[in-house]
């Protein structure tokens, strides 16, 4: 399967995701929820690459229970729900649902923030700060404030095992000329 291709079964997840949570909030709800794909599938999207699994990024109106009315109005079962608020003092993710669906993995994260915009300026390396929505299908928009040709630990509390995998992305991406 292509990369396009499964990137448009990401989005069609995204979006039945999207409007399956919308429907849980009611009618009477003022604001709508959008979400993206964000950090390293939008990455990888963006230089071309194989995402291993797919990223979605709700903000902090998103509760679980929505979450799991959406998986099971779009026939998704058999998900996994992972705790993370409070763990530690600087953590940002409330919650992550992950899930298998069509052959692809999905990660449901539920950020701290008030919406899925303000997630991506707390991933922890400017590498990761991509995202993909329902407005920009076809490609991968880069938010970060930084040169991407050099790399930047944003939140800086990574571990050092982590900051040496994403130095080891960056050279890799820079040895094949795509930075």
């Amino acid at each position: 399967m292509t990369t396009t291709t499964r990137l448009q079964k990401a989005i069609a997840v995204l979006k039945g995701l999207e409007s399956s949570i919308n429907a849980a909030k009611g009618l009477n709800s003022q604001f709508l929820v959008y979400g993206l794909l964000a950090g390293g599938c939008a990455r990888d999207v963006h230089f071309g690459l194989e995402p291993k699994d797919w990223d979605i990024v709700f903000g902090r109106d998103v509760t679980l229970s929505q979450i799991e009315f959406s998986l099971r109005e779009n026939g998704i079962c058999g998900w996994q729900v992972f705790p993370f608020y409070n763990k530690v003092l600087n953590d940002r993710i409330k919650l992550c649902v992950k899930f298998n669906f069509e052959g692809e993995s999905y990660d449901v994260l539920v950020y701290d923030v008030e919406d899925a915009f303000n997630a991506v300026d707390l991933f922890d390396f400017n590498l990761n700060q991509f995202f993909i929505s329902r407005y920009t299908e076809s490609h991968s928009v880069y938010a970060g404030t930084t040169d991407i040709s050099q790399l930047v630990a944003i939140r800086g509390d990574h571990s050092p095992e982590r900051g040496a995998k994403m130095q080891a992305k960056h050279d890799q991406l820079r040895l094949e000329g795509k930075l």
